[in-house]
């Protein structure tokens, strides 16, 4: 089999792949001049320091912060679910209206109808072999 190669789309392909070439890559931070031959390796740091676990930075101003934070939602009534209907939240009376939109649309059009629920319930028989 043979396959051959339309001129345009050959050139098509070439200038596309070659887009990616002109890329402006941006500069390095570092220069050049930081790291010659006679720059050192790094030190390497044993592994017991790195596994450690970091010591508490939490000042007494910050722990004072957060224990009177915490207090104050401690203390922070928590509203009951009788006081949550009385709210008159407009969003729960839209998502009350559009629940009994829903039920109501599903009872006066129901997606299965008497005899596909009927036929449901009975499940599936298996093919019985003649005896």
């Amino acid at each position: 089999m043979t396959f051959r190669l339309c001129p345009t789309l050959l050139i098509a392909v070439l200038l596309c792949s070659a887009l990616p070439a002109c890329k402006k890559f941006p500069e390095l931070e570092v220069s050049e001049a930081q790291f010659d031959n006679k720059t050192p390796y790094p030190k390497f740091v044993p592994l017991d320091i790195l596994l450690k676990e970091p010591e508490a930075t939490i000042t007494d101003e910050v722990e004072n912060n957060l224990t009177s934070r915490r207090d104050t939602l401690q203390d922070t009534p928590v509203a009951s679910s009788e006081q949550a209907e009385k709210a008159n939240d407009p969003v729960l009376d839209r998502l009350d209206a559009l629940n009994a939109r829903r039920e109501a649309q599903a009872a006066a059009d129901p997606i299965i109808d008497d005899a596909l629920r009927k036929r449901m319930e009975g499940g599936i028989n298996p093919p019985m072999l003649p005896e």
